[in-house]
């Protein structure tokens, strides 16, 4: 039940970490600190952490499509 609940309130959060991106997103956190080392994922900065919308990302795997 505590899994399941992670991943609710996961889906609920606009502001995700890295390792909420990592598990809403169904990635390793590597792979999410990979993306952002290529810019190839929406994140913010800001005091040395790394901070993503949960809508911004929605947005980047819908830009995906093919």
């Amino acid at each position: 039940y505590i899994f399941v609940f992670s991943i609710f309130v996961i889906m609920e959060k606009e502001i995700l970490n890295v390792p909420e991106c990592a598990e809403f997103l169904g990635k390793s956190t590597d792979t999410i600190r990979s993306y952002i080392y290529k810019k190839t994922i929406p994140f913010y900065k800001k005091n040395g952490s790394i901070y993503f919308l949960r809508s911004e990302i929605l947005n980047w795997i819908k830009d995906g499509r093919q």
